[in-house]
């Protein structure tokens, strides 16, 4: 197995040491500017993190989850495009991640934006799929390159064939259309096996790796060939 790449997640460490739930705190920040500003810093720091990578002779990119209150906002994709050039980094090493839930609030908005970060060079990825309102008109009219099955049909596929059935369907719509697939939610060799039986070649979940600090993350891949003998 290889590594393709890393995702930046947000971690809200308490002073009692316990962690809030992105699930809490990430729609606070969007009812609020404050999305605007962690945005741009969660966008700094996988520059950052990027060029350590580089600098460390590997290739992976790093995607990063948007929000439908950053595409909205009329300075987010001007910063985009600004710290891209000022870097000289390739958008391309920095997937976007989008969730459907998000894109129906304002379709047509949406569907402007994204097709200005395609033109720059951005990948566009549909985050949690199958769990939102209007799959089958995103996948054809949206410039996603990639579908990123939801962690809630993993778990329940190992004990309900009509899920089996929905990530299979999934599967064949989404090769079908020429898009990449990504499986999420992985933990168990059950699940990468079943991930296999259908074709999924791309995987990410506790499985292979929980989610740690960028020193952490550079230390681990330097020594992933040991690790992925035990995977």
């Amino acid at each position: 197995m290889n590594v393709t790449g890393f995702e930046a997640l947000l971690r809200w460490k308490q002073s009692d040491g316990s962690y809030v739930s992105p699930a809490v705190f990430v729609p606070m920040l969007e009812r609020t500017v404050d999305i605007i500003r962690v945005g741009e810093f969660v966008f700094e720091k996988c520059i950052e993190f990027q060029r350590r990578l580089e600098s460390n002779g590997f290739n992976h990119t790093v995607s990063i989850n948007i929000s439908a209150v950053q595409l909205e906002h009329e300075h987010f994709i001007p910063f985009l495009k600004r710290r891209v050039l000022e870097t000289g980094l390739s958008a391309s090493r920095f997937p976007l991640e989008l969730t459907e839930t998000a894109i129906i609030r304002n379709k047509q908005e949406t569907l402007l934006s994204l097709d200005r970060l395609k033109e720059m060079g951005f990948s566009l990825q549909l985050d949690d799929f199958g769990t939102g309102n209007a799959s089958l008109d995103l996948l054809k009219n949206f410039p996603f390159s990639t579908v990123k099955i939801d962690s809630s049909f993993t778990k329940e596929a190992a004990n309900k064939p009509e899920t089996r059935a929905i990530i299979k369907a999934i599967t064949l719509l989404s090769k079908e259309l020429s898009f990449d697939i990504v499986i999420e939610g992985v933990e168990t060799v059950q699940q990468q096996a079943f991930a296999r039986e259908y074709g999924i070649k791309v995987a990410q979940g506790f499985y292979y790796a929980k989610a740690m600090p960028m020193n952490e993350a550079i230390a681990w891949l330097e020594h992933y060939d040991h690790y992925s003998t035990a995977l």
